[in-house]
């Protein structure tokens, strides 16, 4: 982005890096799914038991 100064060498360019969480955690999800084997589902149950006692 580019906010302008008086004149070109004022001129200040900037990133805007919004942090879009729901990518984040599909992207580590994804990840530690492909270092699982088939059979073991621990991060199921992990992520369903901490979901399950925050809404109690």
């Amino acid at each position: 982005m580019l906010e302008e100064g008086a004149s070109c060498l004022e001129n200040r360019y900037y990133l805007k890096l919004d942090a879009d969480l729901n990518l984040l955690i599909k992207r580590k999800t994804e990840y530690i799914k492909s270092n699982l084997f088939p059979e073991d589902h621990r991060i199921f149950t992990r992520l369903y038991g901490t979901a399950g006692r925050a809404a109690h």
